[in-house]
């Protein structure tokens, strides 16, 4: 008797350890108005899941903050005017690193209309991939993906900026395997690329632009 229960106990513990090693971490947030500001932080947590919405006409704020994780996502999704967004994502900034922690990141941003939007996108991990859409005129793009670890690399960013006037977009990244892609239609606009890493290390940049007076610049080392 003493032999089944603790094998019964043993089946159960690994099973629940297992539900538990699966776990998710899940956090959202839905705003609906004008100046609302919201914050998702998750800390040293694995498999994580962040969301926020945001509707309204002018002046909303959104930061998600996931330190010390890995396997997660983040994303915002606004609906308005002067909105800001920050993802900080990945590692913290000078802690340590390893091939486990820190990778399989992913985080997108999508501004649906309005002018003056800002988003910031920064990634410190490798098995990174950023996203931003934008719809409208003065709006600003910043992705920075580091992977300078051990073995760190695989990193890919991509803005979209759609009818757009005088908006900027910069991509910086570090590390191996690098994949960037800036597309603006529209006129006086600027879009960055640089790119810089170990050797051996792959870079993959391109730029394309619809409309007068734009600006473009790929620089790779």
């Amino acid at each position: 008797m003493s032999i089944k229960l603790h094998a019964l106990a043993l089946g159960l513990g690994l099973a629940f350890g297992a539900t538990g090693a699966m776990a998710q971490v899940s956090a959202t947030i839905e705003q609906r108005g004008e100046d609302n500001t919201s914050y998702i932080t998750q800390d040293s947590v694995q498999n994580t899941r962040a969301g926020i919405t945001v509707e309204g006409s002018w002046g909303n704020n959104a930061t998600i903050n996931q330190v010390n994780v890995s396997n997660s996502q983040a994303w915002v999704s606004q609906s308005a005017s002067g909105g800001d967004v920050v993802i900080n994502q990945g590692g913290a900034a000078g802690g340590s690193w390893n091939n486990t922690q820190h990778r399989n990141l992913t985080a997108s941003v999508t501004q649906h209309w309005g002018w003056g939007n800002e988003a910031e996108i920064t990634q410190l991990g490798r098995d990174a991939t950023a996203t931003v859409n934008q719809s409208g005129s003065w709006n600003t793009v910043a992705i920075n993906q580091n992977a300078t670890g051990r073995n760190g690399g695989n990193l890919v960013a991509t803005v979209t900026q759609f009818l757009s006037y005088g908006s900027d977009a910069e991509i910086i990244q570090s590390g191996r395997n690098l994949t960037a892609h800036i597309s603006q239609q529209g006129w006086n606009n600027e879009a960055t690329i640089r790119q810089t890493g170990s050797r051996p290390s792959g870079y993959t940049a391109s730029i394309t632009q619809w409309g007068d007076r734009n600006v473009a610049s790929i620089t790779q080392r």
